[in-house]
């Protein structure tokens, strides 16, 4: 059985908070109060938000490879600090650069279906994270995002460092002409081991931007659940405080009930009252004319 709350994500933006708040209504009907305040807190979807999940609903396959390219690219940095393969670590980026202009191609028809084709960026820059940061792939593919997740500072532009490894082939090496030209042939070993010196340098450089990027993705990813949880709270507050300004209401009105019927007893005991004098009065007369 679909989970009902997997189902309101699914829906139309305009449609999100009616239904919303008829599933909240039908928990507190069940008995299951927890759980109604915990739906009735559930924010509608951005836009971004809300494409993100319809692409891991509708698209699960393809959110898949994203994020498989993305650990790929993710173990290729590493390894080429370690004196990987540059070839492994372009072959990653163009992977992961597919995968994104698959899922780029995928998410415009659902910002057109949203109304607004203006949060593409915001889209793309979601799926980034959810490719660098497990806990964001977690929340990307749950299909219950709220918000986008904003890009992590220094991720998301591989060209620069896709470029850099581009090193000649070797075709016409040194090694070729060793016999005939000892000179030249020295000139390039100094060459070679320049940019060897310099391919390991850019290696450590890549490595640490590695590990910042990934770093600030966990960062990014921690601030957007700790504002998720003060929202939630805030949110159960104020429904807690309705709940006590209901209960108030409740014991005001009761208390006026209260109030009528002590001052309709007053009312009927004075009126008696006033009748026992008259009566006593009449009584006195009569006894008086008797004398």
């Amino acid at each position: 059985m679909a989970d009902p709350v997997d189902e309101l994500f699914l829906l139309p933006l305009r449609e999100f908070t009616a239904a919303r708040d008829r599933l909240a209504a039908q928990l507190v009907a069940a008995k299951q109060r927890d759980r109604a305040r915990v739906v009735k807190a559930l924010r509608r979807p951005t836009v971004a938000a809300w494409v993100v999940n319809q692409l891991a609903h509708r698209h699960a396959a393809a959110v898949r490879r994203l994020l498989d390219a993305g650990a790929v690219l993710r173990r290729a940095q590493y390894a080429l600090g370690r004196r990987g393969s540059a070839d492994d670590f372009r072959a990653a980026t163009k992977r992961r650069q597919e995968t994104l202009r698959e899922l780029r191609a995928l998410a415009a028809p659902l910002l057109r279906e949203a109304g607004s084709a203006a949060h593409l960026d915001d889209v793309l820059a979601t799926l980034e994270v959810a490719s660098v940061d497990p806990a964001a792939a977690k929340a990307v593919t749950s299909g219950r995002l709220s918000r986008e997740l904003p890009r992590p500072a220094g991720f998301g532009d591989t060209h620069d460092a896709h470029q850099l490894m581009l090193v000649p082939s070797g075709k016409g090496s040194p090694s070729t002409r060793a016999a005939t030209e000892p000179k030249r042939t020295r000139a390039a070993d100094v060459t070679a081991k320049r940019r060897g010196r310099e391919r390991a340098a850019e290696a450590r450089r890549l490595e640490q931007e590695a590990a910042r990027s990934e770093q600030a993705a966990k960062r990014a990813a921690e601030r957007v659940a700790t504002r998720e949880r003060s929202r939630r709270e805030l949110e159960q507050r104020v429904q807690e405080l309705r709940e006590e300004l209901q209960a108030a209401e409740r014991r005001l009105r009761d208390t006026e009930g209260e109030v009528a019927r002590a001052r309709t007893e007053e009312s009927r005991a004075s009126d008696h009252a006033s009748d026992l004098r008259r009566r006593a009065e009449t009584a006195r007369a009569q006894a008086e004319t008797e004398d």
